[in-house]
């Protein structure tokens, strides 16, 4: 009898915490259906901005934009109203390197400790700030999958994560530090996100190798011969994988690495390898630390060299991730690219018609409410290169573009993943205005900023 009652109270007491043990909730409530309605839409690459708007969503996807009182709305919709908000698409950070955040090699600081709590503290502040994917361009590929896995279970918050697996030659991938700390437990150059490539090698099987640890494209690093980057271009495309590359691969010049087939270009200072007296082909053996310096007076951003690389890219659609606040902040400059340059680069391009995604490459301290992502947009916007309207196209349609999943990002339409923004402001007024975020819709779950906490409130555990 002692023993029944004791089962007894065992049961009770586990029925009043079992609801403590269920992982938190998000703030959209059960009903499949989502409806925002009397909202400001503004869709920049639709040029679209229509008033009192309601889109409809059920479970991840949007299944209707229309004015309001034309679409019928379940009863059982969690409805929203936007009256006097701006809904905009979910913007997209083309160029991140968050396993920097879990593990930093020495040397290279970060304005806050790293650590694996500070790589999730991050993703949040993304998520909150407006970002809904970012594509990672280098790194461990397993602290990627644990990430990717963590935020599409909802185990944590964060953007949709798409990174690359990156192939370099011998000597970048034999002597670069980052190697050793971006792949414990495999020989340098061999762990299948970060492989070493030679003339001669498999080349079916090195890109298999890069597929299987989840990757979204292969991204070429330093010391890929023409021959050999066109080779690999075409089997990666063959296996349905993207390509993207820094715009000079050493030893070719920004326009062979654009002919040889790639997707997407980053960085801008790496263009001025396309009209340096220089010839690339003697540095094979360059790496980050021994790069060689470009005296920026000579670069001329309306060279007919450099008007010839902008004129293929339009031609083979070649997308543009420029990194601009990264090369023209303070202390930002690259291998001689001035600030200054680095700006005039990005306007000749634009003005060229290439297609330019806003991407960042470094990370805002940790007491910042909002992501770097922020800054480059309105580095675009105050360097005089873009319209706030163009900033946002860079970061949604392009971005999407970028990352290969036009299908799921950078426009509000039925059939996209619902991943949505609403501000208090108006962007296309003003792009800090981005900065005026009321909520995050993402895959049709809502996240409210006043739910935020500040990355600096994190306790990263670092040492």
């Amino acid at each position: 009898m002692r023993t029944i009652k004791i089962w007894s109270l065992a049961v009770v007491i586990l029925i009043l915490l079992f609801p403590l043990l269920l992982p938190a909730q998000k703030s959209t409530p059960e009903s499949a259906y989502l409806a925002l309605t009397n909202a400001t839409l503004i869709d920049p690459a639709r040029e679209m901005r229509q008033t009192n708007i309601t889109v409809l969503i059920r479970d991840e996807r949007i299944i209707a934009v229309s004015p309001d009182g034309e679409q019928v709305v379940p009863d059982d919709a969690h409805v929203i109203d936007l009256e006097g908000r701006y809904l905009i698409p979910g913007l997209i950070d083309s160029h991140t390197h968050l396993s920097n955040l879990f593990r930093q090699a020495r040397g290279s600081p970060l304005p806050f400790d790293p650590s694996r709590e500070t790589l999730y503290a991050e993703l949040e502040r993304m998520l909150y700030s407006g970002i809904v994917a970012t594509r990672d361009m280098a790194g461990d590929a397993r602290i990627f999958g644990k990430a990717v896995y963590n935020i599409l279970s909802g185990e944590r918050n964060g953007p949709d994560v798409h990174f690359a697996a990156v192939m370099g030659g011998r000597h970048f991938m034999t002597t670069d530090p980052r190697i050793a700390w971006a792949s414990p437990g495999y020989p340098a150059g061999q762990a299948p996100w970060l492989q070493m490539v030679e003339a001669g090698d498999d080349l079916p099987l090195k890109v298999a190798r890069a597929a299987g640890t989840g990757a979204s494209a292969i991204k070429f690093y330093i010391g890929v011969e023409v021959d050999l980057l066109k080779a690999l271009t075409a089997e990666a495309h063959r296996q349905e994988l993207k390509v993207w590359a820094h715009a000079v691969v050493f030893p070719n010049r920004p326009i062979d690495v654009v002919r040889a087939g790639v997707d997407v270009i980053s960085h801008t200072c790496g263009l001025v390898w396309q009209d340096a007296d220089l010839n690339p082909a003697d540095f094979l053996e360059v790496t980050a630390e021994n790069r060689p310096r470009i005296d920026p007076d000579q670069i001329d951003p309306d060279n007919p060299e450099m008007t010839a690389l902008f004129e293929e890219m339009v031609r083979r659609g070649t997308v543009f991730d420029a990194t601009l606040w990264a090369h023209s902040r303070p202390g930002g400059s690259v291998a001689g690219c001035t600030p200054e340059l680095a700006i005039a680069l990005v306007s000749a391009a634009h003005q060229a018609g290439v297609t330019i995604a806003a991407g960042t490459d470094f990370y805002t301290p940790e007491d910042e409410d909002y992501p770097a992502l922020h800054l480059e947009l309105e580095r675009l916007v105050d360097s005089g290169v873009m319209t706030p309207n163009e900033a946002l196209i860079a970061a949604t349609a392009n971005g999407a573009r970028a990352l290969d999943r036009e299908e799921d990002y950078g426009t509000i339409e039925p059939g996209k993943l619902a991943s949505l923004v609403v501000l208090d402001e108006d962007p296309t007024k003003d792009i800090r205005a981005l900065r005026s975020v009321v909520s995050v819709v993402k895959r049709g779950e809502i996240y409210l900023r006043t739910d935020y906490g500040s990355l600096s409130d994190v306790d990263t555990g670092a040492k």
